[in-house]
């Protein structure tokens, strides 16, 4: 496996080397442009001039075929930054994972406990909300019987008087 430094190093010797690559080809082919048109007439020599513009044609292959092999040098780069960084976040991820479970395991069985006493808790306050609905119910029954009771025996004691 490619690490990111060796990735890194590959990529600056790799500019360096085209860097320099191409700098040593377009001298090189210049002399040779400036040498052929001194020694012979262009236009007369068609064999120098072919052989100049294949000189030309292959130095700009040359220089295509580095910057492409750049762009898979800094794009092998940024995916091995991205695969590292993804393990390293995983990494971290699981340790985090790891050290919360137990914690998050017996908090998540405390809140169920929790829940479950709280429902016992929510039965018992409405069967006795519903207690005191029946007491109050009785109570207003009991005062109305009383004061008609009362109002029947206030009655029976006038007519008796």
């Amino acid at each position: 496996m490619i690490d990111n430094h060796h990735c890194q190093r590959l990529l600056d010797r790799f500019e360096t080397w085209s860097r320099e690559t191409a700098s040593v080809s377009n001298d090189k082919l210049e002399i040779c442009q400036k040498s052929a048109e001194e020694k012979f007439d262009l236009e007369e020599n068609q064999e120098v001039s072919a052989w100049l513009a294949n000189a030309k044609e292959n130095v700009n292959l040359l220089n295509q075929r580095i910057s492409e092999r750049k762009s898979l040098l800094e794009s092998a780069y940024a995916r091995n930054k991205c695969l590292d960084d993804c393990q390293e976040m995983t990494i971290s991820l699981d340790n985090k994972r790891v050290g919360i479970s137990k914690e998050t395991g017996d908090d998540a069985e405390r809140t169920r406990q929790l829940l479950k006493e709280h429902d016992g808790y929510t039965t018992e306050s409405q069967v006795l909300v519903n207690l005191a609905q029946d007491i109050d119910t009785s109570a207003a029954n009991l005062i109305s019987d009383t004061t008609k009771t009362n109002q029947n025996t206030d009655n029976t004691q006038q007519i008796n008087l």
